[in-house]
């Protein structure tokens, strides 16, 4: 069993296989991390505070949550480790397809899986509510449910009431809730993070390293409250969070509030404009483009398989996600990633220069 990732690609390749915010880092971010590395040098050679009161506190009054139930992260991508070593669950749910190393780790902690699958409906991937809720009790009772939402890969969206829904019907399992998109969604204030102090069940995960744009740097947090968030928190590693990306977000969190909270607004407002652009020049070479509320779209061919797709495209240093890794997802799956409008711009004209009449 090996892991699967986007972004392990060459400089001078356009990766489409990672989708971050597509505007890129703020400037604000830029500028605090440049002035860090020249002129703090402290910041690097000192831990940072284990705690992380100053991170929880910039991270709370920016989400607008209890600081109390904040517990930072490195990435969005350590949270289900944490939980599935802390909670230790008879099973885990899974509503597939979905990010993350889940399998590794289900594997790796001894947790049996349990796979439940989205529904293909024409030009859209339907969550399958009905299917999760009807699970016997003797499978979901202290278990985990993994939702993604919006959906990673296909950019589905689950309402609010849902999410509801299935705490309510699940009071003994645990309901891990994956938004590390969700900044960057049309969709942001359906959220779940205010359910958290409404139930006991619900975890839900952010990630900061997509919303601003700076995957090597590494940023997330769960939200949790009551006794499982110390036993949580308690069990994440002391320095999970290195002292540059600390620093760098406090001030930026803290003292650009308002900035980034417009930023985010022009990041979504752009992101819409440019997914429904690639989409209808994508749907105009007859590849079925998934409805998504997320900065990425699935998509499928006809005819080629993402492997050949991307065998032809490298020649024009270009690379999307294969999604066949996904389960249950075929070959003819691929993602992409909603970039610059310039990079969007190279890969419309590629794409109908390789395929504008070969997807029949």
């Amino acid at each position: 069993m090996n892991r699967y990732h986007g972004g392990r690609v060459a400089e001078n390749v356009l990766d489409f296989s990672v989708p971050v915010n597509p505007l890129g880092p703020p400037k604000h971010l830029i500028d605090i991390l440049k002035r860090v590395i020249k002129d703090n040098v402290d910041t690097i050679i000192k831990y940072p505070d284990y705690e992380y009161s100053d991170l929880k506190k910039a991270l709370a009054e920016f989400y607008n949550i209890k600081e109390q139930c904040v517990i930072p992260l490195n990435g969005a991508a350590e949270a289900l480790y944490i939980v599935l070593a802390v909670y230790r669950p008879r099973n885990l749910i899974v509503v597939e397809p979905t990010f993350g190393d889940y399998r590794e780790a289900s594997y790796a902690l001894g947790v049996r899986l349990t796979s439940i699958h989205y529904i293909e409906n024409m030009d859209a991937f339907i969550f399958p509510l009905e299917p999760l809720l009807s699970i016997s009790s003797n499978i979901a009772r202290k278990s985990v449910i993994l939702l993604s939402n919006p959906n990673n890969p296909t950019g589905s969206f689950i309402e609010v009431k849902y999410v509801r829904e299935i705490a309510e019907s699940f009071r003994e399992s645990l309901i891990f809730v994956d938004e590390a998109f969700m900044d960057l969604s049309e969709k942001f204030r359906e959220n779940a993070l205010h359910l958290v102090e409404e139930y006991d069940n619900i975890v839900v995960v952010r990630s900061l390293t997509k919303s601003f744009s700076v995957p090597g740097l590494r940023m997330g947090f769960m939200h949790v409250c009551g006794k499982l968030s110390r036993i949580l928190d308690l069990y994440r590693q002391p320095w999970n969070v290195n002292s540059i990306a600390n620093h760098v977000f406090i001030e930026l969190l803290s003292r650009f509030r308002d900035d980034m909270k417009e930023f985010l607004e022009t990041s979504r407002r752009y992101i819409v404009l440019e997914r429904s652009r690639v989409t209808s020049h994508l749907k105009y070479m007859r590849f079925v483009v998934y409805r998504s509320y997320a900065p990425y779209l699935l998509v499928r061919s006809h005819k080629f398989i993402a492997e050949e797709m991307n065998n032809m495209l490298m020649k024009y240093n270009i690379y999307v996600r294969d999604a066949s890794s996904y389960t249950p997802l075929t070959k003819y799956f691929f993602r992409v990633a909603i970039r610059s409008k310039h990079d969007n711009d190279r890969f419309i004209e590629v794409m109908r220069k390789l395929f504008g009449d070969r997807n029949e």
